[in-house]
């Protein structure tokens, strides 16, 4: 979900249809963020976790601030700033931190899969304390994508140096999801019957409100003595995975108002299967039982977040008749 570069929550929906330019767009999008964890890989040979996610949200804030002044947008007032502010710590503090983090502990392609599950904990807590109703095959969903989690990581018990090792920086990613989950949540609570939202607005509280809290509180706990600051391999992959993504975000806001949000939210469960993809290219191919793993979950975080109606037996069988036409 996550990815997790976008504010949380679906904008307003879209047309109903787009052309073959959105879809374009939106593979952009896909395309980027999944090709962030090979980078945050690099850079992390050069500073700490918790550095290197403030160096990564702290400049990016600059961009967005620019963008949302260039186009003149509206900033959220009343509970939507405040719901704004508290997602942003949550999802451009403490998430991006978790990210990082688990990307040196666990490595790219776990970590993507494992930042990915959010969507899971959105459906759950959602059902649970917003009352949202789940449906079958998104039930299913939940319970396949856990499963694909668990066979995930049983599957690597002594591939690292410990077993704590392992299990720690599975609970500590898994906490960001659920983290990113619960600001997703806020959001969308405080969006309800809401029009108009300008979410380049909100995502500019957002990046502040995270940058405010992340930037001092890495510099505290990291100080600078730990950070190569001359090291190219430090700020080239920062570009990629900072300003990069963060244009990756606008472009994807573009696709919310030429498409129908349900539709291109959905397909961001391909971003794990680009990180997955850009893994076994680097040379480091998962074994077969635990890529099995990374894909059941996968498929799991695809049935929670396609669009019901999609996903609706008849529908279902009506796409298999064209497919065999």
């Amino acid at each position: 979900m996550a990815a997790k570069y976008s504010s949380g929550v679906a904008a307003p929906e879209g047309r109903t249809s787009a052309d073959g330019a959105t879809f374009m767009l939106l593979g952009i999008s896909v395309l980027v963020w999944g090709t962030g964890w090979w980078p945050i890989d690099v850079a992390s040979e050069y500073t700490s976790p918790i550095m290197l996610a403030a160096l990564r949200v702290g400049p990016t804030l600059a961009l967005v601030v620019l963008v949302f002044a260039a186009f003149r947008r509206k900033l959220p007032e009343g509970r939507l700033l405040v719901a704004s502010a508290v997602s942003g710590v949550l999802m451009f503090g403490f998430f991006q931190w978790v990210l990082m983090d688990s990307v040196v502990t666990v490595g790219p392609g776990n970590s993507a899969v494992l930042i990915n599950t959010a969507p899971l904990f959105v459906g759950l807590l959602g059902f649970l304390f917003l009352r949202e109703r789940l449906g079958a095959i998104a039930s299913i969903g939940l319970v396949v994508g856990f499963l694909g989690v668990v066979l995930m990581v049983w599957s690597q018990v002594g591939d690292f140096p410990s077993t704590r090792t392992l299990v720690g920086g599975v609970a500590i990613a898994l906490l960001g999801a659920l983290a990113w989950a619960i600001a997703a949540l806020v959001l969308r609570a405080a969006m309800r019957d809401q029009t108009g939202i300008d979410m380049i607005g909100v995502t500019v509280v957002q990046y502040a409100s995270g940058s405010l809290v992340l930037v001092p509180v890495a510099f505290a706990v990291a100080g600078t003595s730990g950070t190569d600051w001359s090291a190219a391999g430090l700020w080239i992959p920062l570009v990629w995975v900072g300003p990069v993504t963060a244009v990756a975000l606008l472009i994807f806001f573009t696709v919310l108002q030429r498409m129908q949000a349900a539709k291109a939210t959905s397909a961001l469960f391909l971003v794990p299967v680009v990180a997955i993809a850009i893994e076994i290219a680097r040379g480091n191919t998962p074994g077969a039982v635990t890529l099995t793993g990374m894909f059941v979950a996968i498929v799991g975080v695809a049935l929670v977040t396609a669009p019901r109606d999609a996903l609706r037996w008849s529908a279902l069988r009506a796409s298999l008749a064209r497919a065999s036409d």
